[in-house]
């Protein structure tokens, strides 16, 4: 997991200094394929590390977090820069 934290590091200096439009573009594929790795990771270990009859629930309350941080995250910048 440390190449994907690197990676979406990068990704986020890269996006946060951009001078030109390919620059940012070429930041924002790479946050978007760290992210969709890590998540595919992660659901992976939520899967294997729950006992048999819980997987199901598992799995859904990981997807569950994921996509809350997904919405919350970018509302929550947003108010910090806007404030």
């Amino acid at each position: 997991m440390p190449g994907r934290r690197a990676s979406s590091a990068l990704a986020a200096l890269t996006a946060a200094l951009a001078a030109s439009a390919p620059l940012l573009l070429l930041a924002t594929t790479a946050a978007i394929f760290t992210s969709t790795g890590a998540n595919a990771v992660l659901a992976l270990y939520a899967a294997q590390s729950a006992p048999e009859p819980q997987r199901p629930a598992a799995i859904g309350l990981f997807v569950l977090c994921f996509q809350m941080g997904s919405a919350l995250g970018p509302a929550l910048a947003a108010l910090l820069v806007l404030t």
